[in-house]
This record gives C-alpha cells, sequence and structure tokens, in this order.
C-alpha cells in the first residue's frame, strides 16, 4: 500500500509546475528518503529561502484543493480505520 501512495502521491505532484515539484520532492525527502531544511531547498535549487517558502507554501495550498486532495483522502480513511 506504501508503494500505491507514493506513486499517487508523484502523480499529483505531476500536475503542479516543476519548481513546486521540485521543491516538494526535496523538501519532503520525496526524491531520496530524506526531507531537508528550507535553506538545503536553496542551496540545492540556487534559489532564496524565501523563494523556497513561498513556492512551498503556493504547491501546498494548491494539493489542498478539493479536486486535487481527493485522491488521498481514500489512503487517510483507510489508514484511521487500521489504527
Amino acid at each position: 500500500e506504501a508503494d500505491l501512495l507514493r506513486a499517487e502521491i508523484i502523480s499529483i505532484l505531476g500536475e503542479l509546475a516543476p519548481t513546486e515539484q521540485d521543491v516538494l520532492m526535496i523538501r519532503f525527502g520525496l526524491d531520496d528518503g530524506s526531507s531537508k531544511s528550507i535553506d538545503e531547498v536553496a542551496l540545492r535549487l540556487q534559489v532564496t529561502r524565501e523563494k523556497v517558502r513561498s513556492v512551498e507554501s503556493r504547491a501546498l495550498n494548491k494539493l489542498r484543493h478539493p479536486l486535487r486532495n481527493y485522491r488521498l483522502k481514500g489512503y487517510l480513511q483507510q489508514s484511521e480505520t487500521v489504527r
């Protein structure tokens, strides 16, 4: 199930702008399994910390939109019933 969730997350991220994808993939460790600080993301992408914060905020707001987040709600509901 974890592989299915990861594939779904990657698919949803594919709907974002390339910069938004990069920031979220690096920030939350979806690329290498190790989450990074805002400073580390900024250094890696050669942008300012403020730019990373702005892009991250915009991307997360897009992901919270019902047109995208309904695809992940099923995983959350399954997770809650397992506990």
